[in-house]
Parts: structure tokens; C-alpha cells; sequence
């Protein structure tokens, strides 16, 4: 099972005036705490909608017993441009995230997340994104992710993405990444995380891979 720890922007709330609530998106936006999301992928493309709806609650039932935040789900890439050996197997495509989040919230009603990668659509798509996800999937906590490595021909960047959202004039709570292992080889993810905060980010994402013999963080 993979868990994920949410690092909120300190002390954002009492800069924008937003009083104490339980939602998902309030905990993402207005406190100096960690929140703990379960970390999901959607079924695979092709999947039927019933289907898709039995895998969603036997997910729902597997977490009956823990306590979380939300739930997060994210959008699967090809990105074996970061790695130079093949891949162990093909990469296979998923439903939308949008879809399977927006189901797993009306089964459950626990907040979602809903990842999504920029670098392969244009500004004119990743702006048709933004309206579908907030007005026909309703979601409004979201995390962008930019190419997967410098190598390729990508007509949209991250910063491009952060400058469309912020003149959307959206209410979304937005989220980035937090890399330990990019930290570990570069050591400027500090930086990185304080230069995506005045882009508009409110949290970041760090994973936590857990087994059932003890908890390791990567």
C-alpha cells in the first residue's frame, strides 16, 4: 500500500482569511500541518465502468479501518525517458484519475486529490483541463507534474501550467512534489519547493512506501 504525506504552505490560512474546517481542500490550503492521503492509481484504460466501480470498492473497504485525510490518485505517464535499461513490461494506460476520483468521492465522501501531467498537451488543452476537472468532475485539489526528464519534445512546462492556473482565477488548491531522492543528488529540492510556493502552490507531496513489516521513507 503506498501512503503519501502532504506538506501544507505555513500559515497560508491567516493570509487569506479562511476559517477552520474539515474539508480536504481547507486542510490543504489553510494549516502548518501534515495531512495523510492514501495514494491509488485508476484502473487500467479499457476497464468498464462497473468494473472500475467494484475495483473502487474494495479499495474503499481495504481502508475502512484507517484513518486518513483523502485520497489521492494519480495520473500513470510513460516515462521511460528517466531510465536508460527497458522496462520490465509495457507501459498500459489508465481510465481518467478525474473519473476514478470523482467516484471514489461519491462512494465514500472523503476528499480527493487528482494528479495530472502537463508537459504533453498545449496551453489550450491543459485550460480545457482545468475547466472539465473543476466544473464536470468537481475536482478543486489538484497536483501538476511537469516532463519527466529534460529529454523530448514538450510544447507545455510547469511554470507555463502555474501562470494558466493562476489567471483562471480558480478556488483549487494546488499541489506539487517533494523528490527525497532528487534531494539526495541535487540538494536543492528546498529550493525547488520554495520557488513552486510563490507559483502558487499551497502543499507538496512527499510518497511513503509502507509494508507489513515496517514503514520506509524514500
Amino acid at each position: 500500500m503506498k501512503s503519501t504525506h502532504v506538506y501544507t504552505k505555513p500559515h497560508l490560512k491567516e493570509a487569506i482569511g479562511i476559517e477552520m474546517s474539515c474539508s480536504l481542500q481547507d486542510k490543504l490550503i489553510g494549516t502548518d500541518q501534515g495531512v495523510y492521503v492514501i495514494g491509488t492509481t485508476p484502473p487500467k484504460m479499457g476497464t468498464e465502468d462497473e468494473v472500475m466501480s467494484g475495483i473502487a470498492d474494495k479499495l474503499l473497504e481495504r481502508l475502512d479501518r484507517i484513518a486518513f485525510d483523502g485520497i489521492i490518485v494519480y495520473d500513470i505517464q510513460d516515462e521511460s525517458t528517466r531510465i536508460d535499461t527497458p522496462r520490465p513490461f509495457p507501459f498500459a494506460q489508465t481510465r481518467d484519475p478525474r473519473h476514478y476520483a470523482k467516484l471514489l468521492h461519491e462512494k465514500s465522501g472523503c476528499g480527493t486529490i487528482t494528479y495530472n501531467s502537463v508537459a504533453q498537451g498545449s496551453r489550450q488543452e491543459f485550460e480545457e483541463w482545468v475547466e472539465e476537472t473543476t466544473e464536470t468532475y468537481h475536482q478543486n485539489n489538484i497536483v501538476l507534474v511537469g516532463a519527466p526528464s529534460s529529454e523530448g519534445d514538450y510544447k507545455f512546462s510547469l511554470n507555463d501550467a502555474y501562470q494558466s492556473l493562476e489567471e483562471s482565477h480558480k478556488t483549487i488548491a494546488l499541489g506539487g512534489v517533494c523528490i527525497a531522492e532528487r534531494h539526495q543528488k541535487k540538494g536543492d529540492e528546498h529550493e525547488r519547493m520554495v520557488t513552486k510556493q510563490k507559483e502558487g502552490c499551497h502543499f507538496f507531496i512527499s510518497k511513503r512506501f509502507i509494508t507489513h513489516k515496517r514503514p520506509s521513507t524514500c
